[in-house]
């Protein structure tokens, strides 16, 4: 039975049909292997198109062995498995393949490797950005089948955590400010050195957006929803994606200058709406 939001109204039809698909899975998931289950990433944002997996994740007490998880995905119709050579850092264990022309990417996480991976993000002793990606799946996603532990962590990042907050905003306004790199970078602009300019205005400018999501207490996917769930906050820029964009075409002394005024304009989001998201 499903728990949990369902998809966006606006959601594709790419992701409704692989929330059909996992819906399926889930079904013929034996309890010992999936104590709770979710479809995650693009398709639970409604954001899939044809060529993007199906994420769903399983959490367990613990990870049951390879044989039975190649059973359980082979029986319920997933060809072409292959298992990831190591557990990634938060310990989840993943398989790609196939279910019919649609890709998966199925994953195992401990119970207690998700609370290891929580905790540190509710203290703020750490914003590294594969824990923070771990809080967005938790809230985006669409719960297949529920449990008291996975519900309860879910429900408390609901509300994105104040210690991290402040963490990253902090981490992410320092390099923002550095007058040096901005004078550096314009002086390469000068000189017409496009490729060295274009990366490190695309790195300012990704900072500054992931500042804007710390601003107004919002989870980040990750570099590559980042522009499609900045459209969702509330608090930006003004006219913030037109700007990006004309930040990253024009020509290199323009493109230092329009990238530096949006960064500037990102910081000043700290002092006025940051004080009033801590309300």
């Amino acid at each position: 039975m499903q728990s949990g939001p369902a998809l966006p109204l606006s959601a594709s039809a790419a992701s409704q049909l692989r929330l059909q698909l996992a819906r399926q899975l889930t079904a013929s998931c034996p309890p010992a292997l999936g104590a709770a289950i979710a479809l995650t990433g693009s398709s639970a944002h409604g954001l899939a198109d044809d060529s993007s997996d199906a994420e769903i994740n399983h959490w367990v007490e613990h990870i049951p062995p390879v044989e039975a998880r190649v059973t359980y995905l082979t029986e319920a119709g997933v060809t072409d498995l292959a298992a990831e050579a190591a557990p990634r850092s938060d310990g989840s264990e993943w398989f790609q393949g196939y279910r019919g022309e649609i890709p998966v990417e199925v994953g195992w996480q401990t119970f207690g490797g998700l609370e290891q991976s929580m905790r540190p993000l509710l203290t703020g002793e750490t914003s590294e950005r594969g824990a923070l990606r771990l809080g967005e799946l938790l809230t985006s996603a669409v719960i297949l089948r529920g449990d008291g532990r996975l519900l309860r962590w879910r429900e408390r990042l609901i509300r994105f955590p104040d210690p991290l907050r402040d963490r990253l905003i902090t981490e992410l306004r320092a390099p923002l400010t550095v007058e040096t790199a901005w004078a550096a970078v314009e002086r390469l602009a000068r000189r017409d050195e496009r490729l060295t300019v274009a990366g490190s205005l695309a790195l300012s400018l990704k900072t500054a957006v992931r500042l804007c999501f710390a601003i107004n207490r919002r989870w980040e996917a990750g570099d590559k929803w980042l522009l499609a769930l900045a459209a969702d906050l509330p608090v930006m820029p003004p006219n913030w994606r037109a700007r990006l964009d004309d930040s990253l075409s024009a020509p290199p002394v323009q493109a230092v200058q329009l990238a530096r005024a949006w960064c500037d304009d990102a910081l000043a989001l700290i002092g006025g709406h940051y004080a009033r998201l801590t309300e």
